[in-house]
């Protein structure tokens, strides 16, 4: 069921993206989100920030709230080449999050149900995507989980939100994200939403 979920959550930056928004600007992409990645790899990347709780969502029959962020690398062409996925964040709480209370986890420690974060290289349109690094909450207590991640909420849309109200979500998420080939150093992000 958290992937059906989390897949139609995935669906929801891609649809708010085309409300609107300056194409001459994607830096912030209209929607006043920006992730940076540090280490292995620098790059400055636009993204768009989604949060949305299934409680108000009657025939889920799920009591979750999710975070959704992603980050783009490119601008949009009408009628040409469109901005690639590059990085994403995600995770399930129980319930919506306290305002400025840290959600997250580390290696041996989560306050999320479940979660990950992951960097990619290449583009999804010519096929040659690939995830380089990733971080995932551990899945039950007493696993351990790679990397970290760390969010923190100044605002959060009202629990009946549908539409652009689900962009109303606002705060930083910083972390570490180990690189998955085992060789290579990790890379660090910084989102502000």
């Amino acid at each position: 069921m958290r992937k059906t979920l989390l897949l139609t959550a995935l669906a929801l930056p891609l649809l708010a993206f085309e409300c609107g928004g300056d194409d001459e600007k994607p830096a912030t992409g209209g929607f006043a989100c920006s992730l940076e990645v540090r280490g292995a790899v620098s790059e400055d990347l636009w993204c768009v920030a989604t949060a949305y709780d299934y409680a108000a969502m009657p025939q889920a029959a799920s009591d979750m709230w999710v975070f959704l962020l992603v980050a783009y690398r490119g601008q949009p062409v009408p009628g040409g080449a469109q901005p690639e996925p590059a990085a994403e964040v995600g995770f399930y709480l129980v319930g919506p999050p306290t305002l400025n209370q840290p959600y997250g986890w580390s290696e041996l420690a989560s306050v999320v149900d479940s979660g990950s974060a992951s960097r990619w290289a290449g583009s999804v349109q010519a096929g040659t995507a690939e995830r380089t690094h990733e971080a995932m909450a551990p899945l039950f207590q007493g696993d351990a989980g790679t990397g970290e991640i760390s969010a923190r909420f100044t605002a959060i849309p009202p629990v009946d939100a549908t539409g652009a109200a689900l962009l109303g979500v606002h705060g930083t998420v910083e972390g570490t994200l180990p690189a998955l080939d085992g060789a290579s150093a990790p890379v660090t992000i910084r989102a502000r939403f």
